[in-house]
């Protein structure tokens, strides 16, 4: 844990050994459910440094808090450079996930809002306020959009499933959550043809998204036979996730005359 904190282990995340994303590829096209969250990001670390700057400082709008109100604005704003200095250190050095980000929001949530309470001129203050209604209509408009699209493609694979697979079949998972979800089936994470030849295996389940970034256990050469030698019996999509599953009974040698095929059991 201490070698991933300091990024000289990166087995995961945008900067592991096989990922073939970028934090900034994935940036672009997040914007929009995410660009508030990363607006509060860097103004609530901006109005950090500026708060602990007026703490250490002794500046007027500070010293006018009573004591407890200074105790916490010094405290928080701490918090919230602490957090955003090691959420930098991961952007530039260390194990950089997404998720990473969350460990600066709060704090910079906090100091966004305590730094537009200090601020005396009127005019800023109203223009100061604006903005962050702004950001709180969009991240409103996100959430609704998040809560209102479908991304449910483990519930859609599981009602689908039995009428295209035949139960009791050899599948190979290349994903991380199909072996902990799907019942019914003889289940392994088969990844190499040898593999696939050797366990006789009928169907293997593939995730497009987490190949091109690099996440599971497939990489694209893997994918790319898959694709080439079976056929796409399941197909589903959802928002930030995709499945398919492919019979590749006729490829690795395990069809079987005598056994229902696809047609049969859908």
């Amino acid at each position: 844990g201490l070698f991933r904190l300091l990024g000289t282990r990166q087995t995961t995340g945008f900067k592991a050994e096989g990922s073939h994303g970028s934090f900034w590829d994935r940036l672009v096209p997040n914007i929009a459910e995410l660009g508030a969250t990363y607006a509060i990001l860097a103004i609530g670390g901006g109005c950090a440094v500026l708060l602990l700057w007026g703490v250490l400082r002794h500046r007027p709008a500070i010293t006018a808090l009573s004591p407890d109100a200074a105790a916490a604005a010094k405290i928080i704003a701490l918090w919230a450079v602490c957090a955003c200095g090691y959420v930098g250190y991961a952007v530039a050095f260390g194990s950089l996930e997404e998720q990473m980000f969350y460990i600066a929001a709060a704090p910079c949530a906090a100091a966004l809002t305590i730094g537009v309470f200090l601020i005396r001129r009127r005019g800023l203050r109203r223009t100061a306020a604006a903005g962050v209604i702004v950001v709180m209509a969009v991240q409103a408009t996100a959430w609704v959009l998040v809560h209102t699209s479908t991304d449910d493609v483990y519930a859609q694979m599981l009602e689908r499933m039995p009428t295209v697979a035949v139960e009791g079949s050899t599948m190979s998972v290349t994903e991380e959550t199909g072996q902990f979800v799907i019942t019914g089936y003889d289940l392994g994470q088969w990844v190499t043809v040898p593999e696939l030849q050797e366990n006789e295996v009928d169907y293997v389940l593939l995730s497009d998204r987490l190949v091109e970034n690099g996440y599971g256990i497939a990489d694209p050469e893997f994918a790319a036979e898959v694709r080439d030698n079976g056929s796409l019996v399941l197909s589903v999509e959802g928002r930030e996730s995709d499945l398919q599953l492919y019979d590749v009974r006729e490829w690795t040698g395990a069809a079987d005359p005598d056994s229902p095929t696809t047609e049969d059991a859908s």
